[in-house]
C-alpha cells in the first residue's frame, strides 16, 4: 500500500523539527511549549488537538509547530487509524513530549 502524501510531509516536516530542536538550530516560543504541554495532557483523541489550537496564545500561531499540527489534527479522529498513521502519531507525540520538556538556553 502507497504511503499518503499527507503522512509522508506530515513526518518528513515532524523529523526536520526533532531534528533542528536537538541540535539547537530551533527553539520553540513559549506559546509553542505551552500548547505541547497541553497536548501531553490531552492526546490526539477525538478533537484536542482542534481544542488546544483554538485555546492557544496568540503566538503559537507565528510558531513552526503550528503548521504541522494543524493539518495533523484530522488523525487523532479517526476511529481505526492505519499502521501508517499511528507511526506518524506516534512520532507527532515524541516531537510534542520533546518540545514540552526543552529549556531554552
Amino acid at each position: 500500500m502507497p504511503f499518503d502524501p499527507l503522512l509522508q510531509a506530515l513526518s518528513r516536516v515532524a523529523a526536520t523539527l526533532l531534528d533542528d530542536l536537538a541540535q539547537g538550530a530551533w527553539y520553540p516560543s513559549a506559546a509553542e511549549k505551552a500548547l505541547s504541554e497541553a497536548l501531553a495532557r490531552t492526546g490526539w483523541n477525538g478533537g484536542g488537538v482542534r481544542t488546544e489550537l483554538r485555546a492557544a496564545e496568540a503566538g503559537v500561531h507565528d510558531g513552526r509547530l503550528v503548521d504541522l499540527l494543524s493539518p495533523a489534527a484530522p488523525l487523532g479522529e479517526l476511529t481505526a487509524p492505519s499502521p501508517e498513521t499511528e507511526a506518524v502519531l506516534r512520532q507527532l507525540t515524541r516531537l510534542l513530549d520533546a518540545v514540552a520538556g526543552c529549556t531554552r538556553p
